[in-house]
């Protein structure tokens, strides 16, 4: 972001501008106010006025929650950096969190995040929080996984669609969500809710990742799948 380079710089004068700008650009989106407000907390800090800072940056968390979806990986980062930079750990980390167990799989974005945390001097403490939360998202797919595997469809269906609702951008999560009901359906014979919903995770997964290969083969086993069962209007 061109105003984190600039204030990086000491250029304030500059990312004032840049603010300007990005405020004028973004005037009736809510994600762009959203991100110009901690630029603004940002800038406010860099020219010595703490307490402006922090109001500004109370707004940004408060709208948080309810951008939270909508929000890239990177714009999440702008406010994690921000947080850390301004005393704010416990947010700080509670946002990189819900991204390492979002993206537990993605060595890019691990890394990125991994960056981050070196940046802000949480290096240490930050590669035990991705850590911890990689092992913990493989060991909640391993056991219902596990659980699939068995024949325990409904458990394994039960503990997926928790694991979504707590990561509701772990595109791992939701193939193996599809994965656990076609292998229900197989055993079980049709669900139209459980096949409904894994209808809608695959059309989530591919707006996220559509080259993944698990994905591809998913889709490509669920179309047969409906297409035995007689069910024409679910082909993806």
């Amino acid at each position: 972001m061109l105003a984190r380079v600039q204030l990086a710089k000491g250029e304030t004068g500059s990312a004032a501008r840049t603010l300007s700008s990005l405020r004028r650009d973004y005037r009736y989106n809510a994600v762009g106010e959203w991100m110009a407000t901690i630029v603004d907390s940002q800038l406010q800090k860099k020219t010595g006025n703490a307490q402006r800072a922090q109001q500004l940056l109370n707004e940004a968390e408060s709208q948080f929650q309810t951008l939270a979806e909508t929000l890239s990986p990177a714009a999440q980062m702008e406010f994690a950096r921000a947080c850390y930079q301004q005393g704010r750990r416990d947010s700080g980390d509670a946002v990189m969190r819900d991204l390492v167990r979002n993206h537990h799989d993605d060595e890019d974005m691990l890394g990125t995040l991994g960056d981050l945390f070196e940046e802000v001097g949480q290096g240490e403490s930050g590669r035990q929080l991705i850590a911890d939360n990689v092992q913990s998202v493989v060991e909640l797919n391993n056991e219902a996984v596990r659980l699939a595997q068995a024949g325990q469809f409904d458990e394994a269906i039960e503990r997926f669609v928790k694991a979504h609702e707590d990561m509701p951008h772990n595109v791992q999560v939701m193939l193996n969500l599809v994965n656990a009901t076609m292998a229900y359906v197989h055993s079980q014979g049709w669900h139209e809710s459980h096949m409904r919903r894994a209808y809608d995770m695959l059309c989530r997964v591919r707006e996220l990742a559509p080259t993944n290969n698990k994905f591809q083969k998913l889709a490509r086993a669920r179309r047969l799948l409906v297409e035995k069962l007689g069910k024409p209007q679910w082909v993806l």
